[in-house]
């Protein structure tokens, strides 16, 4: 956690300790049942004190009843004060306002000076929890003048006390500090207990923001001391709170969580709304710390729930910032910018300079993991400069590592140290353990990148020490890849192997703490480099089957642990929870407006509502994406998730039969590997190939299948990426006597086919599928699980071609795969089509084939999707989380639609660890062995006479693989030139999953 939250948190109830008895401030005698009321006060006031806002609330109603019926003009204001400041602790500021301003309007009235000043007090303490600053002064001015017009000294103590609370958002810290000792003063001169107590926590909470942790804690303990004395329950929770948050920024994590714990109970017993929210977001700070990343997106979430609603904007803004940092930490950056923009906006809108200065730092984060690099040095200069005026030690800490590992990025060697070596400095000075650890780290990095590697040795010893002394999980393994890699330098390849195995077992204990599949890719984006280091330097050490494994260790685990845990769903279906129901109506209109204005006339559209449009539904779909993983988490069936161990090359091995061969490939940045495995052989080949290059490679191929194109222009890329992919393997005799290749592709190779892959022979040329069957795979282990659901026999069709594709030859492809099952099964055509029926329906049947257009949504793959017919229940669109939610029986699913084999992105935008969702893995989640998908814009005619061949092929051979490869073959060698010779028509479909 890099931002305040001290200051902020604490809560300054002045008028309680202003309280005299009612009828002393009566003209007239008292009447009994006055006294009655007077005494009613004083008791909903203890039990304010002890016990909260909501349980005083009932008993201050009632004493306001009592006193308009008698008529008493200042008690009934004076409880209307009281009432107001229930409903803010509370965390309504609406009702709060309405009931102060009622409350100041009869005491100006009566000329109550005293009491006009105490509410104008309370006034500038709402406007300053609403983090509107400019009115907060402006009514604790008039409360000033108020207090010494009435020569008031413990109203004048309280304002002081006030006025600080502003100067510390505004960062004037040496000021506040200044009036927080003169009204601290004044309390124990009046020997104001409870005022004293307040102004403690106070001056600890402005040594918090100076990152003065000890001292902090020094001055909340006696503030926490006199609350325990008076039995004040809300200040109890409050000085508790804060002592934590010193403890979290000292890394003292099990205190800090012991103490939040406390606190929260105490909030909770209290009412105290904003307090329970301000406890869980400190407690999703230690559980970060933690590396326990789902709690921590729990805590903050509930958290920014209650600022939302209360409009608490500088909190909103803090838990904006805080859930932006942790998206980073999970790779989800679409998800981290928005949350930036949005604490951003809102600390710029109310002048919490604090709050700019950790979204400018967090920005600049954000811009250096997507390449930004004078981007994010920009913001991490102007961050700097700003945490520089405020004198925050701790963002400046967290910004001198940050521009130091900026500089490092760019070479700019004797930078990175200066910035280094001056966090280190304030690190050790605050006691920032965490912050120390982290320019160690870099200090390191840079001895090994000046290629003195014996020197980063010490360096990155004492930052594991410190990190693994406040358990930091995310510093220990970042120092176990450093280490490794300059113990490589050192020539000292066993240690080096076994410092990048103990960073593999971190990150992978990480990853297995976040309970949401969404983020688990993401969360790899950064740590790839750890298993490429690995398995490269096991390669050079002889040990092969052993990086085979790091290999399966490094991909798919998110979809290979869906598969593993298949029975917990998404949820779906009636009886969903108001939120969803919310959001999924939410989604479906701005679909519908989205459709309506993309059918306007070209003169007509409007980009800026598209675009509105646009951004609107895609925030829409994350929020629900979100939320169907919290539900999935909720499952009663979830308690027993279990991770699922990838599989070792022999037991990959004891799945292949004679002559099929697995060939998996693992592409790094600067070198190829592929795995090659049989029923009796593991081996592997190395391409020294830039990553880049391969990329293009592919791009340019795909490019150049383009029908319209003249001539052959494909044939020499497709040579070039056989050559490069294949020529090894094949060179080496192992593939001379097999029939079938499982492809695990990697990275950019999920885009390519490698049925068109082409070489020249004589005088002619042969494509990879006349000579081999063709089936790709996720990863390795999936295989076992694709055969584990092939023990069925192809049974009865359903084919679905809705009018909705507007596709010409659908409906013609549909019968005439019908047709070839002799009508065993369900043809629906058109109208018929609708999602509503295969939902109800696909359950029952061997086969399903659907003949429409496929959509990719890479922002969020949850929702790509098969067009189908709308109904009265059902929108048409059948997306990712719907079949993931699906109880199929098929042995074979056709998606003969454009780009459904295809995950979240385009080119180069899947993540590491290829946890990306697509259609076809959603059908072999819900229950498919095998899956025959597109890789980009399919021909209609053409896929239409390709589907009638591979149903005809596979009604007479057992395998899928093998009536595919037929069907490709027919195509192709209509004739020489011929209408589908060219692989465009042919080599775009694709079979996912088990080959028979």
């Amino acid at each position: 956690m890099t931002g305040k939250l001290g200051v902020a948190l604490l809560a300054f109830w002045i008028s309680l300790f202003n309280a005299t008895a009612f009828s002393a401030q009566s003209d007239g005698p008292s009447a009994p049942d006055k006294a009655a009321v007077d005494a009613q006060v004083e008791h909903a006031r203890q039990v304010y004190s002890q016990e909260g806002p909501l349980a005083a609330v009932p008993l201050y109603e009632e004493a306001l009843a009592g006193y308009r019926q008698l008529g008493d003009r200042l008690g009934e204001a004076i409880v209307l004060g009281y009432l107001g400041n229930c409903h803010k602790h509370a965390g309504d500021y609406d009702k709060a306002l309405e009931l102060l301003l009622e409350a100041l309007a009869i005491k100006e009235s009566l000329k109550a000076t005293v009491e006009t000043g105490k509410t104008l007090n309370h006034l500038g303490l709402l406007y300053w929890e609403m983090g509107n600053y400019d009115k907060a002064l402006e009514r604790f001015g008039q409360a000033l003048a108020k207090a010494e017009e009435a020569k008031d000294t413990k109203l004048r103590a309280a304002l002081l006390n006030n006025l600080s609370l502003v100067y510390d958002e505004q960062g004037d810290y040496r000021k506040s500090l200044e009036q927080y000792e003169r009204a601290l003063a004044l309390h124990r001169e009046q020997g104001d207990l409870e005022g004293e107590a307040y102004t403690l926590g106070n001056i600890g909470g402005v040594y918090y923001t100076l990152g003065e942790f000890r001292q902090a804690i020094s001055y909340h303990a006696q503030a926490y001391a006199l609350s325990r004395k008076l039995n004040l329950k809300p200040s109890q929770s409050q000085d508790l709170g804060n002592m934590a948050l010193s403890h979290l920024e000292l890394d003292e994590i099990p205190e800090a969580e012991r103490l939040f714990r406390e606190a929260l109970t105490l909030a909770r017993q209290a009412g105290l709304k904003k307090d329970e929210a301000d406890w869980l977001r400190g407690l999703g700070g230690a559980q970060l710390r933690r590396g326990e990343y789902s709690d921590a997106l729990a805590s903050y979430r509930a958290a920014a729930e209650v600022y939302q609603k209360s409009e608490m904007k500088r909190e909103l803004a803090e838990a904006h910032s805080f859930l932006a940092d942790l998206y980073l930490r999970l790779g989800a950056l679409p998800s981290s910018r928005r949350e930036l923009e949005q604490a951003l906006a809102l600390a710029t809108s109310i002048g919490y300079r604090r709050g700019v200065v950790a979204s400018l730092s967090s920005t600049g984060e954000l811009a250096q993991r997507s390449g930004q690099s004078e981007e994010a040095l920009s913001h991490f200069h102007r961050a700097y400069d700003e945490a520089l005026q405020l004198d925050d030690k701790t963002q400046q800490v967290l910004l001198l590592v940050r521009l130091g590992r900026a500089e490092l990025e760019r070479e700019r060697y004797a930078r990175a140290e200066e910035h280094l070596a001056a966090a280190l400095e304030i690190a050790r000075r605050q006691e920032l353990r965490s912050h120390a650890a982290l320019a160690l780290l870099g200090q390191a990095e840079v001895r090994r990148r000046r290629d003195q590697p014996e020197q980063s040795l010490p360096l990155y010893q004492e930052g594991l020490e410190l990190a693994t002394v406040v358990s930091n999980r995310e510093l220990i393994w970042r120092v176990h890849h450093g280490r490794g890699r300059a113990l490589e330098a050192l020539n000292r390849p066993q240690d080096a192997l076994t410092a990048y195995q103990a960073a593999v077992t971190v990150i992978e204990a990480l990853r297995g703490s976040i309970r949401e599949e969404a983020f688990r890719a993401g969360f790899m984006e950064d740590k790839y480099e750890v298993y490429v280091d690995l398995v490269r330097l096991l390669l050079q050490l002889g040990r092969t089957e052993e990086a085979f494994l790091y290999v399966e260790r490094s991909r798919a685990r998110a979809y290979l642990d869906l598969l593993g845990n298949g029975s917990i769903r998404f949820s779906g279906g009636k009886g969903l929870a108001e939120e969803e129901q919310n959001l999924r109506r939410r989604i479906d209109q701005l679909q519908q407006l989205l459709e309506r204005e993309q059918q306007r006339p070209q003169p007509e559209l409007r980009g800026s509502a598209l675009e509105t449009f646009r951004s609107e539904l895609s925030e829409a779909q994350r929020q629900y994406s979100l939320l169907l993983a919290q539900l999935r988490v909720a499952d009663p069936e979830f308690e027993s998730f279990v991770a699922v161990k990838p599989l070792g090359a022999s037991e990959v091995q004891s799945l292949l039969g004679e002559g099929e061969v697995l060939l998996e490939y693992f592409l790094a940045r600067d070198h190829l590997t592929i795995f090659l495995l049989t029923r009796d052989k593991v081996v592997h080949f190395d391409q020294p190939v830039n990553e880049r290059d391969v990329r293009a490679k592919v791009d340019l191929f795909r490019d150049r299948l383009r029908p319209g194109l003249p001539g052959a222009d494909w044939q020499g890329p497709a040579a070039s990426l056989r050559e490069l992919l294949l020529g090894p393997v094949e060179n080496s005799g192992h593939l001379e006597k097999s029939i079938l290749l499982y492809i695990v592709p990697h990275g950019v190779l999920h885009y390519l086919p490698f049925s068109a892959l082409w070489r020249p022979v004589g005088s002619g040329g042969e494509f990879l599928v006349e000579k081999h069957l063709i089936a790709y795979l996720p990863s390795a282990s999936t295989l076992r699980f694709c055969q584990q659901k092939a023990d069925r026999q192809r049974g009865a069709l359903l084919a679905m071609a809705p009018a909705i594709s507007r596709l010409r030859f659908a409906r013609e492809e549909a019968k005439a795969v019908d047709e070839l099952f002799a009508g065993e099964g369900l043809l629906a055509v058109g109208r018929e089509a609708t999602e509503e029926l295969c939902k109800g329906r696909c359950g029952e049947y061997g086969v399903l084939h659907f003949a429409t257009h496929g959509h990719l949504n890479k922002l969020n793959p949850l929702f790509s999707r098969i067009d189908l017919e709308p109904s009265r229940d059902s929108d048409g669109r059948l997306e990712v989380y719907e079949i993931m939610g699906l109880r199929l029986h098929a042995d074979l699913a056709t998606l003969s639609a454009c780009n459904t084999a295809l995950g979240s992105g385009h080119f180069g935008q899947l993540p590491a660890g290829e946890d990306w969702v697509g259609l076809t893995r959603a059908f072999i989640y819900a229950g498919t062995p095998t899956v025959l998908a597109s890789l980009w814009e399919v021909d209609d005619r053409s896929t239409t006479e390709l589907m009638k061949a591979f149903y005809r092929h596979w009604g007479r051979t057992d395998g899928k693989a093998e009536a595919l490869a037929l069907a490709q073959r027919e195509l192709l060698g209509k004739s020489s030139g011929g209408t589908y010779s060219n692989p465009y028509y042919w080599a775009g479909f694709v079979l996912v999953g088990d080959a028979h």
